[in-house]
């Protein structure tokens, strides 16, 4: 019964990874559930037997990347770093995983560029939680560095929170629009450590 178990898991994961590529080919629309199994010379019953249907796919695709994300935010914040040494953990674990992790970077292309619908509006409040929690743990530093003074004169935590979090939406789409710098992980580490060392004192 384990293995049984154990080889569904594999195949909704092979399911899953193959519907990714697909939606990114084709564009969300466009993509039907034979070009998914055709892809993995796969019965259309056996698809059945795992997702109802390719929206079911998408949604457990942008659930397991947002929760992943969720996680390494929250192993983060346990690790019991300052305020400054939090916000650099964050903003760089962010910039890491961009770089290191592909179905992570196909994901963000696929929600940006290739998704023309919204099954359900499901994707919107999935991406608000992540949005959320990644906004309340960078503001809470930096309203924890104001109080103790850290921050440089006339810094204001909550417009720095949204300038932080435009700086990682700004490299994300930068890089897919092809420009040379925005393609290099180091540039982008550098931009993140500059910035913060403009608000640090």
């Amino acid at each position: 019964m384990r293995k049984t178990k154990e080889d569904a898991l594999k195949t909704r994961g092979k399911i899953i990874d193959a519907a990714l590529k697909v939606f990114l080919d084709k564009g969300y629309s466009r993509t039907t559930v034979e070009d998914i199994v055709s892809s993995l010379n796969m019965t259309r019953g056996a698809f059945y037997w795992h997702f109802k249907d390719k929206d079911e796919v998408f949604r457990n695709i942008i659930k397991m990347e947002q929760e992943q994300r969720i996680e390494a935010l929250n192993r983060i914040r346990k690790s019991g770093p300052n305020e400054r040494s939090l916000l650099e953990q964050i903003l760089n674990d962010i910039i890491e995983n961009f770089f290191s992790n592909e179905r992570y970077r196909d994901f963000i292309k696929l929600r940006w560029f290739r998704m023309e619908q919204d099954p359900e509006n499901f994707s919107l409040p999935v991406t608000d939680k992540m949005n959320r929690s990644l906004e309340d743990t960078i503001h809470n530093a930096l309203r924890s560095s104001f109080k103790k003074g850290l921050l440089k004169e006339n810094i204001d935590p909550a417009e720095v929170t949204s300038h932080l979090i435009a700086l990682v939406n700004g490299i994300y789409r930068l890089y897919f629009v092809g420009l040379k710098n925005f393609r290099n992980k180091k540039h982008q580490l550098n931009l993140i450590r500059n910035y913060i060392n403009l608000i640090y004192k």
